[in-house]
């Protein structure tokens, strides 16, 4: 049986941490170039990375698709508003001659 002394302290443990540099920027950078690799045939890759390049240029191109449409439906709403305003236009001052013989 063990007496407890009082004259003996324990020491702190110690925990030996050696951190790991971490650079996001470098890590997409690899892995766009692997991408690019494997897509111009230079290296072949796994299936998964094969499947995400594909999936990455299919969202590309349905995005370009999407935003050409978008430009031009926006271009003929544009025409259409201003052709309304130009026809009440003309018509406002087409009869406001009559207006104001009316008025006056």
């Amino acid at each position: 049986m063990k007496f407890p002394s009082f004259s003996k302290i324990n020491k702190n443990r110690q925990f030996h941490y050696s951190p790991m540099y971490y650079n996001p920027e470098k890590e997409e950078l690899d892995k766009r170039v692997q991408m690019a690799k494997v897509k111009y045939g230079i290296e072949e890759g796994d299936d998964e990375l094969k499947r995400e390049i594909r999936m990455r240029d299919q969202f590309k191109e349905s995005k370009t698709a999407m935003d050409s449409m978008k430009k031009w439906n926006s271009t003929i709403r544009m025409l259409i508003i201003l052709g309304l305003l130009l026809t009440i236009a003309y018509f406002v001052f087409a009869n406001l001659d009559g207006f104001l013989a009316k008025i006056l």
